[in-house]
């Protein structure tokens, strides 16, 4: 009887070629399924921005608005097909609008970093607005910036109202050096007190020493008058 061999099989190395055709296939469809996935990324951002108060831009890698949400609309009078491929500045920016705060948010959006600034913008009619702009950029999973999202607060009203209460304090000041009188006001919102420097002339206090001008005003009420004086401030 035979005895079976032991050698073990010879086995040769396969050999696959892929044709250069089809390897730009694979290729494809792979840049096809990743635009889709970020296509619908974006669609879903999109469909959350659509729906906020806040302003949205998004723009592509050279700051061109690909896209904007309603409330850009709302606000600066443009629609998307009138903001799509013009730079935010180009389209918003006008004469009164603080070259230093600009440039810096150009060399951040170069640099392809994050910014913050408070901005004077114009509307399609021509009239100004303050915006809070937050701008960052958007990066791939290569580390390759795809583009830059800016979401914007209407900020107009609290410009203009920190912009009176400075005009107030600026008057104040000038009365204040002008007279050797005692000058104080009260603001009944927030129970605080300013004095002008001749208040310490009179009482004799150094200003380090008064570090609560309300309570140290009230302090100094003659105690006969204070309970009246106090509940008609109140």
């Amino acid at each position: 009887m035979g005895m079976a061999s032991s050698r073990p099989a010879l086995r040769k190395p396969l050999r696959c070629t892929i044709s250069p055709r089809l390897a730009a296939r694979c290729a494809k469809r792979k840049d096809i399924s990743e635009r889709k996935e970020y296509e619908e990324k974006l669609e879903e951002l999109a469909l959350v921005a659509s729906k906020t108060t806040d302003i949205i831009i998004m723009a592509d890698p050279d700051n061109q608005i690909t896209w904007v949400n309603e409330a850009f609309e709302n606000l600066t009078g443009y629609n998307l097909e009138e903001a799509i491929g013009k730079t935010p500045g180009e389209l918003l920016q006008g004469p009164e609008t603080d070259p230093k705060a600009a440039h810096r948010l150009g060399k951040a959006i170069r640099n392809q970093q994050s910014a913050q600034e408070v901005i004077l913008n114009y509307t399609k009619d021509g009239d100004t607005y303050w915006l809070d702009i937050t701008i960052d950029p958007i990066f791939d999973d290569e580390g390759q910036c795809e583009g830059f999202i800016a979401i914007e607060k209407d900020v107009t009203a609290q410009v203009e109202r920190q912009r009176k209460l400075q005009k107030r304090v600026d008057r104040y000041d000038i009365v204040s050096k002008a007279t050797s009188d005692t000058i104080w006001d009260l603001d009944l919102e927030t129970d605080t007190n300013r004095y002008n420097s001749n208040i310490y002339n009179m009482f004799g206090y150094q200003k380090q020493e008064v570090d609560n001008p309300a309570k140290w005003w009230r302090s100094k009420v003659h105690p006969d008058d204070r309970e009246d004086v106090v509940s008609q401030m109140d």
